[in-house]
């Protein structure tokens, strides 16, 4: 699918040999299917291949890539100047598409730090001494 976006192999070839390689052109294929134009996709890729680059020069893997990495290099293009308003759904679709293959771990659970919730959990999973009417 990375042919239907570049022209020139050596482009798509650097592409494929790179961290991501073994996912775009699944991810292509999926923003196509989902009717993003092909300037889109290729700007989908561009911010790819700059968190690609981001991530080797921090020493880190594919594994490595969960919300808290992505949040680190949106803050990154951030304080550069880079940032674009739709390249944090970008990053996030591409993780949501790698969790989809296995390729990565599935997301962390948030937290429900309610006081709602925290009652509940006193009431249902602490300790007897902690349990109301216990």
């Amino acid at each position: 699918m990375l042919a239907n976006v570049f022209t020139d192999p050596a482009a798509i070839e650097r592409r494929r040999a790179g961290l991501f390689g073994a996912h775009l052109d699944s991810f292509v294929s999926i923003s196509s299917k989902l009717g993003y134009a092909r300037s889109t996709i290729r700007y989908r890729l561009f911010v790819l291949g700059h968190l690609e680059r981001w991530l080797k020069r921090k020493g880190l893997a594919l594994l490595d890539l969960q919300e808290p990495v992505m949040k680190r290099f949106l803050e990154r293009l951030r304080r550069t100047g880079r940032f674009h308003s739709g390249d944090t759904r970008i990053i996030q679709d591409f993780l949501e598409h790698l969790r989809d293959k296995g390729a990565i771990q599935p997301a962390e659970p948030l937290m429900d730090a309610s006081p709602l919730t925290m009652l509940q959990k006193r009431v249902n999973g602490g300790p007897k001494s902690q349990r109301l009417g216990g």
